[in-house]
């Protein structure tokens, strides 16, 4: 379980370029803490980064369910100084580049090995599988992408 503490952070600026503009995504991240209200956060990326590692991921479809899946958190709030509260905290996609990169993260630190070791299982994915990216937008919209 992670921990997060919840305080209000200055927006992050956006710097338009043409490389934001051609390969510039955006998550949304929601932090639910009961009962107060959710907190969001949107935050840009070049390159979506997929963990491969997980025993259930061996598509790309499942990597990236990975990501958006809702994990548990505990949180501290600057009103209640030491105390945790649970919460969850979802990413989603808010919205897709022109060009997308994948990363699949295919190296991790062993530390039984004492060093960097290659992750060698076999993900497979299909031009229909990134199409269907739309579907883990937080809101949906048509696919901005042609096969080429």
């Amino acid at each position: 379980m992670r921990s997060v503490v919840d305080k209000p952070l200055p927006q992050a600026k956006s710097t338009d370029s043409p490389i934001t503009r051609i390969f510039g995504g955006k998550f949304r991240s929601t932090l639910h803490t009961p009962p107060q209200r959710d907190s969001t956060t949107i935050e840009d990326w070049r390159s979506l980064q997929l963990d491969i590692q997980p025993e259930d991921v061996t598509s790309l479809r499942e990597a990236i369910r990975h990501i958006s899946h809702p994990q548990p958190v505990q949180i501290t709030i600057p009103t209640r100084p030491g105390a945790l509260l649970d919460a969850t905290q979802q990413v989603l996609i808010d919205e897709l580049p022109r060009v997308l990169i994948l990363h699949m993260k295919r190296f991790l630190y062993d530390t039984k090995v004492g060093d960097v070791v290659k992750v060698g299982k076999q993900v497979s994915f299909s031009a229909e599988q990134i199409f269907r990216l739309v579907s883990f937008l937080s809101s949906q919209r048509p696919s901005p992408w042609e096969l080429m």
